[in-house]
């Protein structure tokens, strides 16, 4: 029992989550004006509210850090870093749920936004400081924008989901020549074939 109460708390934060994810993109047309109608948005929750989001933030990352996301970027990237993958996941999340779960399953969706622009507008990177910079708006304190600045939310708290952070996923990985089955799109765009 105490295990399905668990998992209705889980789906009731996430659906929150993707509720304020999707009010953010509606009222705003550039990620940089969606990030500062996150901080806005979601300083006006509890403190605890702010917690959970970061919560399933860091998960919706770690989900994503699976054997196709891992070629998809490859294939972008040449010779990719984990903050490539962290700007490319947080740029998904920014997209709202329906993206994120057609992503999740096929990176080759990237195609569409590949063909406007340059792989380096796909970067959502500012997501991972909303969290922090709600919480000290919330306890009425001045948001820094620093990207160096160590957590706002209580270290205690942070700490109980730092071991599940980007976790270490057992997977596959998926062979060079299979990208092209995999991400027909993607991959006649960048290799012109």
């Amino acid at each position: 029992m105490l295990h399905m109460a668990k998992l209705i708390r889980n789906i009731k934060q996430e659906e929150d989550f993707w509720e304020v994810i999707a009010k953010s993109a509606k009222e705003t047309n550039n990620i940089h004006s969606q990030i500062e109608d996150l901080v806005r948005k979601l300083s006006e929750h509890k403190p605890h509210k702010i917690v959970m989001f970061e919560f399933t933030m860091r998960e919706l990352i770690s989900d994503l850090l699976n054997a196709k996301t891992s070629a998809a970027l490859e294939l972008i990237r040449f010779d990719p870093t984990m903050d490539d993958f962290l700007e490319l996941a947080t740029w998904v999340i920014l997209q709202g749920r329906d993206y994120y779960k057609i992503f999740l399953h096929n990176p080759d969706i990237l195609y569409d936004a590949l063909i406007k622009t340059d792989i380096s507008v796909l970067d959502g990177d500012e997501l991972q400081n909303v969290p922090d910079r709600a919480y000290m708006v919330s306890l009425g304190l001045e948001p820094q924008e620093d990207e160096e600045s160590d957590y706002i939310i209580p270290s205690y708290v942070a700490d109980l989901f730092e071991p599940n952070y980007l976790r270490q996923r057992e997977y596959e990985e998926i062979s060079k020549r299979e990208w092209r089955l995999l991400f027909p799109k993607i991959w006649k765009l960048i290799k012109g074939k």
